[in-house]
């Protein structure tokens, strides 16, 4: 680190560079390969959240209005789906983030972000996951886990308990915080065995209802598919994890055992009311440090 940059930026030079060279280009040409257009979207957008989030914002100059420098490529994403009127179904793409509280705990506030986004057809989600898992091999990292969640459970779950807001919004704190000690002193208390991670074989659920049982179902085809391909102690399972606030149906993180780092993340995300897509995104810093 530069006492003449920012905390938590940096410059890449010689074996480091080439390093972080290497893995971009095998990661793009194997999604080109896979027929996935590529997207370089813009380093800025228009800032028209009403709400504090982890973005560097300015004023641009020309017009007074606040831009954001992008935290996060979903919305880009998002916005792309739009603009090509549905027509496009899926793409690749590559871009730098920047953030004000770094991803992994540590000082870094810069990532390149390096991914897929695809409506969502049939089978196109194991087609995507297991298309991730083909990536991190392919810049030749084995020793990871994936840790899978499934946000509409949680969705579901305040439905048929028919909590009202203020009880749901405890239960959601209870749950970001993993206060098992509380959750287990809860009306919730049914629940607490899912607060945390789980192996990929044991993924009952203490309550049954039409909708829940089709979301498990659905949710455990995914889960024997992506474990056919990896050994019983990669696939977790932390079904009431929440990563973020529009991940829809289920979501994914993938960590190195090595240096227990966040490699990769995804999920579902609505695009329309009609449409949603699975995306995911691999941090080309934290690949690095691995290779």
């Amino acid at each position: 680190m530069s006492n003449l940059l920012p905390s938590g930026f940096s410059d890449l030079y010689g074996v480091n560079a080439e390093k972080h060279y290497d893995v971009e280009n095998k990661l793009i040409s194997l999604f080109r390969k896979n027929n996935f257009d590529l997207y370089l979207p813009s380093l800025f957008d228009y800032d028209n959240s009403q709400q504090t989030d982890n973005s560097f914002k300015l004023v641009d100059p020309l017009d007074n209005k606040i831009l954001k420098i992008r935290s996060d490529i979903t919305e880009q994403a998002t916005r792309l789906f739009k603009e090509k009127d549905f027509s496009l179904d899926k793409f690749c793409y590559r871009g730098d983030i920047y953030i004000r509280k770094s991803l992994a705990g540590d000082f870094n506030r810069k990532y390149t972000q390096i991914g897929v986004e695809a409506i969502r057809k049939k089978q196109q989600d194991i087609k995507v996951i297991k298309l991730l898992v083909q990536a991190i091999n392919e810049v030749g990292i084995n020793d990871f886990t994936i840790s899978l969640s499934l946000p509409l459970l949680f969705k579901e779950y305040c439905l048929a308990k028919k909590l009202a807001a203020a009880e749901e919004l405890f239960l959601l704190n209870l749950l970001k915080n993993k206060d098992l000690v509380k959750l287990k002193l809860s009306q919730y208390s049914e629940i607490s065995d899912y607060a945390y991670s789980k192996s990929s074989e044991n993924i009952d659920f203490p309550l049954s209802t039409p909708k829940i049982n089709k979301i498990l179902l659905d949710f455990k085809k995914i889960v024997i598919e992506i474990s056919s391909n990896l050994s019983p102690d990669q696939v977790k399972i932390d079904l009431f994890k929440i990563t973020n606030n529009y991940h829809t149906d289920f979501a994914f993180e993938i960590y190195s055992n090595k240096l227990k780092n966040l490699i990769a993340r995804g999920g579902t995300y609505n695009v329309s009311s009609k449409l949603s897509a699975l995306g995911f995104s691999l941090y080309v810093e934290e690949l690095t440090k691995l290779v």
